[in-house]
């Protein structure tokens, strides 16, 4: 993918996680809240090295279980981290996505989706944007710090330059 010299409508948390909630469990993987929060993670954060810029409008803080959206926590607002999200959390039909978003879904569902919540957690916390975020709090520590989209885009984008 090339960079984008436009400005791109950045996708509603809501629209996202429906996307993501219907793409993995059509895929007939288990889906937990926690595991959606940490694939937004990762695409907000893939959208913003991909194309300098971001292309959802989500917030992440460096809650102890990894960035967290707290938004997306209001509308699980009755649920635990480890709960089954379903089918029957999708807010009606799907709208459709720009397709630099839709690509970005794509590339991070491919490279993420074998992973149980677990092992992306262990990832998004290893990612430098979330250790710089919660600064020397303790692992168990309350941390409420939004992470910076300038930290993503840079750490993320290091990661594409990486040799495999």
């Amino acid at each position: 993918m090339s960079n984008v010299t436009t400005k791109l409508p950045q996708v509603p948390l809501d629209v996202l996680a429906d996307h993501l909630i219907v793409r993995i469990l059509d895929a007939d993987k288990p889906l937990t809240l926690i595991k959606l929060q940490l694939m937004l993670y990762f695409v907000h954060a893939w959208g913003l090295a991909l194309y300098k810029q971001p292309i959802t409008d989500i917030k992440f803080q460096a809650w102890i279980h990894g960035p967290q959206s707290v938004a997306l926590m209001a509308r699980f607002k009755d649920r635990l981290y480890c709960e089954v999200v379903t089918k029957a959390d999708v807010n009606g039909p799907l709208l459709p996505l720009d397709s630099h978003v839709s690509d970005t879904l794509e590339q991070v569902l491919t490279a993420y989706l074998p992973f149980d919540s677990s092992a992306l957690q262990h990832l998004a916390q290893q990612s430098k944007p979330w250790r710089k975020a919660r600064g020397s709090k303790d692992p168990t520590e309350r941390c409420d710090t939004e992470l910076s989209n300038t930290d993503m885009l840079n750490y993320f984008t290091w990661l594409m330059a990486e040799p495999e």
